[in-house]
């Protein structure tokens, strides 16, 4: 099974690659149509500009994120969690806290069926 960070590492990988993909299909696409411009049988057309959307700062974690991960500072004094590494711990919580709403609230649950269900008899104890 992979681990967390091999996860986010391959993730951002992904993001990077769309993304890059993304920009150079619009620098194609602006390239193709500055070529027809210049052209001799050119036609001229108006091709609207599309409207560049401005990134939006991520608010932060929760409160509930922030005091989860410092009680994890707190209780594993061990582990020496830093305060940037905590923060950073409340941000993964509070995103892991979005995908869980995100999934609960979802109202298509087409999910298959479990392959075996456990059920433990009366009277058995481990």
């Amino acid at each position: 099974m992979p681990s967390r960070r091999v996860f986010l590492k391959n993730a951002a990988v992904a993001a990077a690659a769309l993304s890059t993909s993304a920009i150079a299909a619009a620098q194609l696409a602006q390239g193709e149509t500055a070529a027809a411009a210049t052209s001799p049988k050119a036609t001229p057309r108006a091709v609207p500009a599309a409207p560049r959307p401005s990134p939006t700062p991520s608010p932060g974690p929760s409160k509930l994120a922030r005091e989860l991960a410092g009680s994890l500072q707190r209780d594993l004094p061990a582990a020496h969690l830093s305060d940037s590494m905590t923060e950073k711990i409340a941000s993964d919580i509070n995103d892991n806290l979005v995908i869980n709403k995100t999934f609960r609230n979802q109202k298509n649950r087409a999910l298959p069926p479990p392959d075996f269900m456990f059920v433990a008899e009366e009277g058995e104890q481990a």
